[in-house]
């Protein structure tokens, strides 16, 4: 038959993980599987944006707000969300990097740096070909 999913996320954007306990939500009527990254140590997610150091549940520390930490497979939508609700992790929350500038100097959170990846948006010299040229830093948000 049909299962339904739901994920628990991170409300932190930067914590380390103390422990999950999922006792609770595996002893829900109507709950077929709830997994953490014990039942899938080190599996990378798949597809475009893969890295190795970015798992499919977080483990030891959670990286960004919303960082996947189970999924629970029930036989409705709604206990599958009161399950993975009911799954319970113990943080010891840590200061976010919210500004980019400071990540650089900041503590890398991945083996190769916090700069994912270079991208050029340079085309051509538009100092030249533009009338008027402002620069500055701007913070947006």
């Amino acid at each position: 038959g049909l299962l339904w999913a739901a994920v628990l996320r991170s409300p932190h954007p930067h914590a380390r993980i103390v422990s999950i306990d999922t006792t609770h939500a595996r002893e829900m009527p109507g709950v077929r599987a709830v997994i953490t990254h014990e039942d899938v140590p080190g599996a990378p997610l798949h597809g475009r944006g893969a890295r190795a150091d970015r798992p499919v549940f977080a483990s030891e520390v959670v990286r960004h707000h919303g960082e996947p930490l189970a999924a629970v497979a029930a036989d409705h939508p709604d206990t599958a969300r009161m399950a993975a609700a009911a799954v319970i992790v113990e943080y010891e929350v840590l200061d976010p990097v919210t500004d980019p500038e400071q990540a650089f100097e900041a503590e890398p959170l991945h083996p190769d740096g916090n700069l994912i990846r270079h991208i050029p948006l340079r085309h051509g010299d538009p100092e030249a070909a533009g009338e008027i040229v402002v620069e500055g830093l701007y913070r947006i948000g």
